[in-house]
């Protein structure tokens, strides 16, 4: 009778919410540490291009220079505002005053009265136009904070898929525990039965042992399958967790009633074009070619000679010296060249061999894809195949262990074969379990690939 009340108290405790697939990928999606960091790692690559932005940051100099003792007592006062441009032009434009007694070279330091106010541009003609180190940078960084969402998307697929597996072994250990409990049960109430019939004198009393051994082992059956769901629900837990983040352990309460098929048909190519579609393995191949041609065109910059054009306009104001008050311009070109260039080259050429090596591994990563939308989908028939032939073994299954049971209330049959056609219905229930779970695993798999689409 005890064992009879354990199993009322099993069955009449009050259900609990069942637990979704979608609700794990939910909590997958936001609460989970890998992602958390993932996204700090979004925002370290945002502020890392905040950085790089900073070489185009507009700078003011303001400078002070006064000859206190000597035979030149004066004062030199400037200001200057400079702004490079990302296409490499460099603006400038200030204002200096200078007061006091200058010698004769350095003439140049005197303003008149109010001061001089002076402008100009570095235009490069060559090199440093439209690519230098700074814009480099600038757009390495910029494809660095789409790398960043790509491989997050990559980690998100990586944990979503590790999630699913533990899903669904949870789900079939719970199963495996609750068809194990059913199966404990049918003994523990064949025991009353036995019982009776042994008063009666219509069984020998060696039944009733038997059946306590039955009992005995289907328990230890229900503690082995219970000790599997409870490492199963703590292992799922790291991916179910509440809106503090805290992990919950489920219960057999939790295990979904009614699993069904997809009715959906599936077709390989517009399956596969939706897996490329969305892939952040070849999102973040694409940028990473992307991030390689920068650096060619960085190497086939340093490859070019350096031409400076500096152009700069300057106007006293004042009157002081009439020879300061004409505007003044300042023309003037600078040139260099680097004669072996092999920095340059070298640095070129691993840039092409490091696109190539992209462009074989974005064509293997697309086969594979392929490969792998084409193998869950035969696994998906397969599989929905394997659950219709299943099906019709437990009806049969079932038919027979009635019959069974029957047989042996009239006395043409024994307990061992009454306790063996039990087992064969609790297998088949098992496997065909397995069936339905090895489809839905495999297209949440798909699902996942796709981005959950």
């Amino acid at each position: 009778m005890k064992n009879k009340f354990l199993i009322i108290i099993l069955i009449s405790s009050p259900a609990q919410a069942e637990l979704s697939i979608e609700e794990i990928f939910k909590s997958t999606s936001k609460q989970i540490p890998e992602i958390e960091a993932m996204q700090a790692q979004i925002e370290k690559a945002r502020f890392e291009y905040i950085e790089a932005l900073g070489s185009f940051d507009t700078k003011i100099k303001v400078g002070s220079n006064s000859e206190i003792l000597g035979g030149y007592p004066a004062t030199s006062n400037k200001i200057l505002i400079d702004q490079t441009t990302e296409s490499g032009i460099q603006l400038f434009g200030g204002y200096r005053i200078g007061r006091g007694s200058f010698a004769t070279y350095d003439g140049k330091k005197k303003t008149n009265q109010y001061g001089e106010i002076q402008g100009g541009l570095l235009i490069p003609l060559q090199r440093n136009l439209g690519m230098n180190n700074p814009r480099f940078k600038l757009q390495k960084q910029s494809i660095g904070k789409l790398l960043s969402v790509a491989m997050t998307r990559t980690q998100k697929i990586k944990i979503q898929g590790i999630a699913n597996m533990a899903y669904w072994n949870w789900f079939i250990a719970g199963q495996t525990y609750v068809l194990y409990n059913e199966l404990l049960t049918l003994a523990v109430e064949r025991q009353n039965q036995i019982e009776r019939r042994v008063q009666l004198g219509d069984l020998p009393s060696l039944y009733l042992n038997d059946n306590k051994r039955t009992i005995f082992a289907r328990r230890e059956q229900v503690l082995s399958a219970l000790r599997l769901f409870k490492t199963a629900s703590i292992y799922l837990s790291y991916f179910h967790r509440n809106s503090k983040k805290e992990m919950i352990i489920t219960d057999e309460k939790s295990l979904p009633k009614n699993l069904t098929f997809k009715s959906q048909e599936f077709k390989l190519k517009s399956e596969v074009d939706k897996t490329i579609k969305f892939s952040p393995k070849l999102v973040a191949l694409k940028l990473k070619k992307k991030e390689k041609v920068v650096l060619k065109k960085l190497a086939q910059n340093m490859r070019k000679p350096q031409i400076d054009l500096f152009i700069m306009g300057s106007k006293d104001i004042g009157g002081d010296d009439p020879k300061k008050d004409p505007f003044q311009l300042d023309l003037g070109v600078n040139f260099s060249l680097p004669i072996q260039n092999r920095k340059a080259k070298g640095l070129e050429g691993v840039a092409n061999s490091e696109i190539k090596i992209i462009e074989q591994e974005n064509l293997a990563v697309k086969d594979n894809l392929k490969n792998k939308v084409n193998s869950l989908l035969v696994k998906m028939s397969l599989a929905k195949q394997r659950y219709k032939v299943l099906e019709n073994e437990l009806n049969m299954a079932k038919l027979v262990a009635d019959s069974e049971k029957r047989a042996f209330f009239l006395g043409n049959s024994s307990l061992i074969f009454v306790n063996k056609r039990e087992t064969d219905v609790t297998k088949s229930s098992l496997r065909l379990q397995k069936a339905k779970v090895n489809y839905l695993k495999t297209y949440y798999e798909l699902r996942i690939l796709q981005g959950l689409e």
